[in-house]
């Protein structure tokens, strides 16, 4: 069944990523999700994709997430070329593990250095 973009709007206009995603189901989300909601069951994988470049030092990390409703899985990633410093997308991983809500919250930062990270990437996550 296709729904018509007018009955999309109220949804995405409430800033909340409807997703029928039940166990086994993977749910991937950009950078657009930045600050939305995402509504998972249990037993779902949400996959977040993020571009940077590990080159020049700066990854992904996660930097808030209540473990008790996502379970963190490893980071992957992969180079948009094979030209040496070039960028790519890191697929950041979790699995939907109980019920609950949580704000993911990610950071793209160079580890060794203590300065305000460059970007910054937030989620609600509500698993049922």
């Amino acid at each position: 069944m296709r729904c018509a973009p007018a009955l999309l709007a109220p949804v995405l206009a409430a800033g909340v990523l409807a997703a029928a995603a039940g166990a086994g189901t993977i749910v991937t989300v950009g950078p657009a999700a930045n600050g939305k909601t995402v509504r998972l069951k249990v037993g779902a994988t949400l996959v977040v994709r993020l571009a940077g470049n590990p080159t020049t030092g700066y990854t992904w990390s996660t930097k808030a997430v209540d473990r008790r409703v996502l379970k963190p899985l490893p980071i992957a990633y992969s180079a948009s070329s094979n030209l040496p410093g070039s960028g790519g997308i890191f697929r950041i991983r979790f699995r939907a593990i109980a019920r609950g809500t949580t704000t993911l919250r990610l950071v793209y930062a160079r580890p060794f250095e203590h300065t305000a990270p460059p970007r910054r990437f937030s989620l609600r996550v509500v698993v049922s």
